[in-house]
């Protein structure tokens, strides 16, 4: 069952914080559940544990579902590549996606996972290559 999770944001350096509207989801447990464009700081994305991916575009005043073509709701990771930010990756319960449009739409990309379907966590590199943590190990991910 999801619970009402509450987040907070500042835009003068922590100095002080408004609240965000209440999110109705389990967030996943990470480090990396919560991404920000950085071409657009009110594009904000989030890994939910059972919703997918929920997406703000007015600085996480409002929330929206942005999972089409995404098959697995239970979402571990999200990462933008720093080279190519309309580019987002998420790690799933059930394998790695990718999103060519800044996480509108999703493609599963589990090229190089060796069958490890599991995704706990994905960082892109500054030469985007992009690395998937599975149970198995951590592996590259191809996109073909």
């Amino acid at each position: 069952m999801a619970g009402v999770e509450k987040a907070f944001r500042s835009t003068d350096g922590g100095e002080t914080w408004t609240a965000c509207a209440e999110v109705e989801a389990r967030l996943a447990a990470t480090n990396t559940q919560l991404v920000i464009d950085p071409r657009d700081k009110d594009h904000i994305l989030l890994a939910t544990r059972g919703t997918g991916v929920l997406s703000s575009n007015d600085g996480c005043q409002s929330w929206h579902s942005s999972n089409e073509g995404l098959d697995h709701l239970f979402v571990n990771t999200l990462a933008i590549d720093p080279q190519s930010p309309q580019m987002v990756y998420a790690g799933t319960d059930g394998g790695a996606y990718v999103s060519f449009d800044g996480g509108e739409h999703w493609g599963q990309i589990n090229e190089g996972l060796l069958g490890a379907t599991v995704v706990y966590s994905i960082v892109v590199d500054s030469e985007s290559n992009v690395y998937a943590a599975t149970p198995y190990g951590i592996f590259i991910l191809g996109i073909k």
